[in-house]
């Protein structure tokens, strides 16, 4: 699960910022997860619709020849339990780009039913939650990587 990569600062207008873009720290830190992700197993894409969060996937999306899947459900200021339901469904090595305020209500949840953190936690731009299952398919560890470090 990954935050988005930095995007500047967020416009007054909602609808006008469903299309606020990467800026260039962004578009570094978008190629360095798509590094971090590979190596991790990467499998398949999905994404908030909004521009900065299939930004933040296109460079693991060239390297996997994946397209991004694009799911209402994880936008700004959606109800947790919708975007958590499609999360119960994608399968190993899945990616999830999403937003600050969706990220963390996925992790409480995730909390509620008996998941574990293992280590710091954090939700800024460009980081990563590595969220694994146990073998029946319930969510069993968290593991909280910060935004890779980059120029921009």
């Amino acid at each position: 699960m990954v935050r988005h990569a930095s995007a500047g600062t967020p416009l007054s207008d909602r609808t006008a910022d469903r299309d606020r873009a990467l800026d260039s720290k962004g578009q570094a830190q978008a190629t360095a997860i798509a590094q971090l992700l590979m190596s991790a197993g990467a499998t398949e894409l999905h994404s908030s619709p909004y521009r900065r969060c299939r930004q933040t996937l296109e460079p693991l999306a060239g390297l996997l020849g994946q397209p991004i899947q694009t799911h209402e459900e994880f936008g700004e200021g959606r109800n947790f339990s919708e975007a958590l339901d499609i999360c119960e469904g994608l399968g190993d090595g899945a990616v999830v780009c999403s937003h600050g305020d969706v990220i963390p209500a996925l992790i409480e949840a995730m909390l509620r039913r008996h998941m574990t953190i293992s280590g710091p936690t954090g939700f800024r731009k460009g980081s990563i939650w590595v969220i694994e299952r146990s073998p029946e398919g319930a969510w069993s560890t968290a593991t909280w990587w910060d935004r890779p470090a980059v120029t921009g």
